[in-house]
């Protein structure tokens, strides 16, 4: 059985684009051009950014919060 794993999942996004722009970055695949892909997927960039986003901030706030009580 095969588990869903977010940091593989974005980096195969990373290789499929990273190729596409080296190799044949005029090519269509599946239909799409290669900026339509990147617009298909960009959804998905941008809320692992926003997680990693909010993921620093709670560390702050826990680092915050920790001075304060000492």
């Amino acid at each position: 059985m095969a588990l869903y794993n977010p940091k593989r999942t974005a980096g195969k996004l990373q290789k499929v684009v990273d190729a596409w722009q080296a190799i044949r970055p005029a090519k269509q695949f599946a239909g799409m051009t290669l900026e339509q892909f990147k617009a298909k997927v960009q959804p998905s960039l941008e809320t692992r950014d926003q997680l990693l986003n909010l993921h620093n901030q709670a560390t702050d706030s826990r680092t915050l919060r920790r001075q304060a009580d000492a």
